[in-house]
């Protein structure tokens, strides 16, 4: 809170403590009323959403670290006979079956082993838009105790403001009935009369709008704790304790969250440039795979493969390029949005 919340909250810290209050009354506490609020507030929600969002983006760019193991099994039918098994050689004893039905199936292994750091940078960016996301659901959670605190306070100041100007209401009526008493005993003047009257009609009109300020202020605190009407209505009764739906951890504790939050992001920007800029470079991947050749009807073969693949794209009609514009400029946007 800036040094003016500080102060306004102190204040009407002051007001909640002299605000009359039932000894039969309900009473909604502020722990009760964060509670509330942590339970149902759609900032948090959302908050939490994004925060599991980034976890599984995390377990995706981290499967990119294991090779790839893929299983298929086809069978497909031909107008002519085909051959149902590869042929290595030409060998006049041996002839190959031929049938019109194939029943092939493969185990095939795929990983890559040089990508020019984009696998890595991928899993750093994934890992920083995690940490953005939880900071960030830190930052909620501090702006939504800060607003109900606020509004919880507002609502107990409107309370005492309203008692105040309901007692002065009823200390001016008494005071008009006492002047027009004396008025018929001919020891007051009208003029007096129409002083006390005028003091009861302003009087009336500010208790009218503190009654109006008391249900503004509890069906603000009502929308951001998702409590009825009746419950926030109850006395409200300052608690020292204030309870976080989350703990801070080591490496962030004393941190403010806003500015974690920036510098992952930031990170998470650069990690994403990185790994576009590391589609200029040509990739390597190993590849190996157990085939199976044969018909439904007959004996099977099975042969295993292995080699190593380089593929490079040599034009891509401008896409690339812009591709790491784009990641450039929105990394820059990020990076300039966090800092300001």
């Amino acid at each position: 809170m800036t040094s003016s919340r500080i102060q306004t909250a102190a204040f009407l810290v002051v007001l909640v403590a002299l605000a009359p209050c039932p000894a039969s009354a309900q009473q909604l506490t502020l722990d009760q009323a964060l509670e509330a609020a942590f339970s149902s507030h759609p900032s948090l929600r959302a908050a939490q959403a994004r925060v599991e969002g980034a976890r599984h983006d995390t377990d995706l760019a981290g499967a990119a670290r294991f090779p790839t193991i893929a299983l298929s099994y086809g069978v497909t039918r031909f107008e002519e006979p085909m051959v149902t098994t590869p042929i290595h050689a030409f060998d006049p004893a041996t002839f190959p079956g031929f049938d019109r039905t194939l029943a092939q199936g493969s185990v095939g292994l795929r990983y890559t082993i040089l990508d020019w750091g984009a696998r890595g940078s991928g899993i750093s960016g994934a890992e920083a838009a995690l940490a953005a996301e939880d900071a960030s659901a830190r930052v909620s959670t501090m702006d939504l105790i800060e607003r109900v605190t606020m509004a919880w306070l507002t609502v107990g100041s409107a309370r005492a403001v309203d008692a105040a100007a309901q007692a002065q209401v009823s200390a001016l009526t008494a005071e008009l009935a006492r002047v027009e008493r004396n008025l018929e005993a001919g020891s007051a003047a009208e003029v007096e009369v129409l002083r006390a009257s005028t003091a009861l009609q302003d009087a009336r009109a500010q208790r009218t709008t503190s009654a109006g300020a008391v249900g503004l202020a509890e069906r603000n605190l009502a929308r951001l704790t998702g409590l009825s009407s009746g419950v926030v209505s109850a006395a409200v009764v300052a608690e020292p304790t204030v309870p976080l739906p989350w703990s801070p951890e080591p490496e962030t504790e004393g941190r403010s969250p806003v500015l974690d939050r920036a510098e992952r992001r930031a990170e998470a920007a650069r990690a994403r440039v990185s790994v576009e800029r590391a589609t200029r470079l040509p990739r390597l991947e190993v590849t190996g795979a157990l085939a199976d050749y044969g018909t439904l009807d007959s004996s099977h073969t099975f042969e295993w493969q292995a080699g190593l693949q380089l593929s490079w794209t040599l034009f891509a009609g401008g896409r690339r390029r812009a591709t790491i514009r784009s990641a450039d400029a929105q990394g820059l946007r990020t990076i300039s949005s966090e800092t300001k």
